[in-house]
């Protein structure tokens, strides 16, 4: 009986695309004292949300969100006030939230436990030339003395053999981003996140096959074809030439923990 081929296209470059959350924008705030009666919430002196940016917060443990804030919904940051401070809006460039002040327990931080606050949504980063991901396996030495007295398991004459099994998985990359004059581009605030000593919060998805959702301008996850994980962004060369060329940079990269998703084996 004929064997029936797969119909499915062959991937090309246009098909895929990047996306990005900025590093510097994970932090973990106390429930009652960074969330005061008013409207500015405490950051981490190494925080790198700006505003504009979409926002969650997530209980953690038995800690207790202050309200009108609610778990899990989408804010944005509205001011900066200062360095370690933000006002935010439960729309883009909408009215400044009021906190209640009554997060924590009994007036206090609630022990051992702490709200989580993340950027949002991961975000297309529309400069990127390419990007090459490596994911390879460790090797683990299993070779065992012999159970007898011979000098191999061979006996005399020849050598033994080593024997070696798969050990964990590892991944590291690279991208090529083009500059922009524009010093407000996610192109260049990936740049700029690589120096940062916070790391926390960077991670990229990267689509092989970018499928659009039902409103045809974000991707559907559970559609397309990628891997998304968390990075630690290690650095970029640049040069800049007389010729008629964009401005690129290589930023390069390493998985800083296990992917969340993987090209269809994770999900």
């Amino acid at each position: 009986m004929p064997v029936t081929c797969g119909t499915g296209s062959v991937l090309t470059g246009q098909d895929g695309a990047v996306y990005f959350k900025p590093a510097g924008t994970q932090a973990c705030l106390l429930d009652y004292t960074d969330f005061p009666a008013g409207s500015t919430i405490t950051l981490p002196s190494s925080n790198d949300f700006r505003v504009g940016d979409p926002i969650i917060f997530t209980e953690k443990g038995a800690a207790s969100l202050s309200g009108p804030l609610v778990d899990g919904t989408t804010y944005y940051v509205l001011t900066k006030p200062t360095a370690t401070s933000m006002t935010i809006s439960a729309t883009q460039g909408g009215a400044a939230i009021t906190l209640l002040g009554d997060g924590g327990t009994a007036g206090a931080d609630t022990p051992g436990t702490h709200i989580e606050v993340n950027y949002a949504a991961a975000e297309a980063i529309c400069e990127v030339g390419n990007v090459q991901l490596s994911l390879t396996r460790g090797e683990v030495d299993v070779t065992s003395l012999p159970c007898g007295p011979s000098t191999s398991v061979f006996g005399a004459k020849l050598a033994g053999f080593r024997r070696y099994q798969p050990g964990y998985a590892d991944g590291s990359g690279s991208m090529t981003v083009r500059f922009t004059s524009d010093n407000a581009s996610f192109a260049n605030r990936l740049m700029q996140s690589s120096l940062y000593n916070n790391q926390g919060g960077a991670v990229l998805k990267v689509y092989l096959n970018a499928v659009a959702d039902g409103g045809g301008i974000l991707p559907d996850d559970n559609e397309s074809l990628l891997a998304e994980f968390p990075v630690s962004l290690l650095g970029f060369d640049v040069a800049a030439t007389p010729e008629d060329t964009p401005t690129e940079a290589t930023l390069n990269f390493r998985l800083a923990n296990a992917p969340t998703k993987l090209f269809g084996l994770i999900t």
